[in-house]
């Protein structure tokens, strides 16, 4: 656990507050999105029939399909797979980012809250992806140290006076 993080828990412990800890699980989740390709030819196609509309699910792709598991407070998550296997769209999804997915099936906890309650947690469920920027230079606390300063929320939380701190 970085410095950072072990700092907040010790604000927490000293105003009273509890650890924030939070499990995450997920039932029967399928993401879908519109393939690239249907993209491409809606644009060349639209260009001789502006008004034309194909079916409505007609290119929809299923990039994680009925997808179950927990990650249990304290505990984190590492999804391995070749590029365009589904990696980050399930992650992205998980972390509550679902924006630019035409559709999102099944159940998502994040504790005892559905995602559309943990919305308002925005700042604080977050994921690191492989386009994160790695110092080799740097320990792996250093660099969870890092990543996690540069995720800070855009609300300062109750018990800090500044965005730095």
């Amino acid at each position: 656990m970085s410095n950072e993080v072990r700092r907040l828990e010790d604000v927490d412990t000293d105003t009273g507050d509890q650890p924030r800890r939070l499990g995450l699980s997920w039932n029967n989740l399928t993401i879908r999105g519109v393939d690239s390709n249907a993209t491409f030819n809606e644009n060349v196609l639209s260009q001789f029939q502006p008004f034309h509309k194909g079916p409505k699910n007609s290119h929809l792709k299923t990039i994680v399909d009925d997808s179950s598991g927990c990650v249990k407070p304290g505990e984190m998550l590492l999804v391995l797979g070749r590029p365009g296997a589904g990696c980050t769209s399930l992650l992205s999804v998980l972390a509550n980012n679902r924006l630019g997915f035409k559709e999102v099936e099944g159940d998502v906890r994040y504790g005892n809250m559905s995602a559309k309650e943990a919305e308002s947690y925005r700042g604080q469920i977050v994921m690191n992806t492989e386009e994160e920027v790695f110092f080799p230079t740097l320990s792996v606390d250093n660099t969870i140290d890092f990543a996690t300063r540069m995720k800070a929320p855009p609300r300062v939380p109750e018990g800090m006076r500044t965005r730095e701190e």
